[in-house]
């Protein structure tokens, strides 16, 4: 779904999604179903996604959902670029369709943390946001983040969680995230 007088942000959009979701499902262990395609809904500008999407928080810019696999993004590039966005959320998308009715089983923070490390290319703003709160003693333990982030710490629980998926895979790794799924 794309606003109409935009078709070339739409096809750009689903040209872009395509090859991260053949990208993501590899990485991950998933074999791509052709016809079971993902529901994605494209917004122009991030004021309508925000609306339309019916959303409190003014600065995100995409979700997926489990239900339909609905995927809606903020396609504006006013925070991240939408090859950002919806690499981050196809990450999501396809760790529902691999764990399916156990996916709340998975720590919210190893969730977040692969569609982070699968969106994100250079994490230094995490190392140095992470490296601050080391030397003031604030890291957030990730056994407190198995379910819900801090709303007043969320960028440090997002960066965390992605620094522990690059961990494990650079320890166990490439093939990691595919033996924890």
């Amino acid at each position: 779904r794309y606003d109409p007088t935009d078709k070339f942000l739409a096809t750009n959009t689903v040209e872009t999604a395509n090859r991260e979701f053949v990208r993501i499902s590899k990485a991950l262990g998933y074999k791509i179903e052709r016809n079971r395609p993902i529901p994605l809904w494209i917004y122009r500008t991030h004021y309508s996604f925000i609306q339309e999407v019916g959303l409190d928080d003014k600065f995100t810019v995409g979700t997926a959902r489990t239900g339909d696999e609905r995927i809606c993004i903020d396609a504006s590039g006013a925070f991240v670029t939408m090859k950002q966005v919806l690499a981050h959320e196809l990450t999501h998308a396809v760790i529902f369709r691999i764990l399916k009715n156990h996916v709340s089983e998975l720590p919210l923070w190893v969730n977040e943390g692969l569609a982070k490390y699968e969106s994100e290319y250079y994490p230094d703003a995490d190392n140095e946001l992470i490296s601050d709160n080391a030397a003031r003693n604030r890291l957030i333990p990730l056994s407190s983040l198995k379910t819900t982030f801090p709303k007043n710490n969320i960028n440090l629980a997002y960066a965390q969680s992605a620094s522990a998926m690059r961990y494990l895979i650079k320890d166990r790794g490439k093939d990691a995230p595919k033996t924890l799924l």
